[in-house]
């Protein structure tokens, strides 16, 4: 029930942080749930179950963020049948699976470039496994993403000035997958 409530308070004050156990809570859903983790700075994104194809869940940032700048998330599947994540940013999506990424501008971006492999030093790891994720939204046009550390993609895309940052999360029908999402680093929109 605290965390309906809390919820509640979220959606009414986007914009504006909540306190959750003396911890700052900066997220809200739009599709399952979105709860306090275990420390402060961290949640656990939660799908709803249902759907026509798949179950859903969305982490939304209370806060714009700048479309300029480096927006950093530490991310760990914490169901195995978890589906691709994807990280919303201004300007696209990075979709990110055990074996490749992608970026989504538009249904017609996404099916001329699709799912890219993952570079060596990142291919071996999984969605369970946890992952720090640096997307560096530079000013020329480009988009960098960063995998622990390791360069993972590099595409051309203008991004606004801000927009939204969250956190989406696909699984199967009928059942619950989830997500830690913690450690983030977001540079306001100004």
């Amino acid at each position: 029930m605290r965390f309906v409530i809390v919820a509640l308070l979220g959606l009414a004050a986007v914009g504006r942080p909540v306190q959750a156990d003396g911890c700052q809570f900066d997220w809200y859903t739009s599709a399952g749930t979105v709860s306090p983790g275990a420390v402060c700075r961290a949640v656990v994104l939660t799908t709803d179950a249902a759907g026509a194809d798949h179950a859903e869940g969305s982490a939304v940032f209370a806060s714009e963020v700048a479309g300029r700048g480096t927006l950093a998330v530490t991310l760990r599947a914490l169901s195995p049948w978890a589906g691709p994540l994807q990280i919303q940013f201004p300007g696209g999506w990075v979709l990110l699976r055990d074996d490749a990424i992608g970026l989504y501008t538009s249904e017609a971006q996404w099916g001329s470039r699709g799912w890219q492999p993952l570079p060596s030093g990142v291919e071996a790891r999984r969605l369970v496994d946890e992952r720090r994720l640096e997307l560096d939204l530079r000013g020329d046009g480009v988009v960098v993403v960063r995998l622990a550390g390791v360069e993972a993609a590099r595409w051309s895309l203008d991004t606004p000035a801000r927009g939204v940052f969250a956190v989406w999360l696909h699984g199967p029908r009928g059942r619950r997958a989830r997500v830690a999402i913690s450690d983030w680093s977001l540079p306001p929109a100004e």
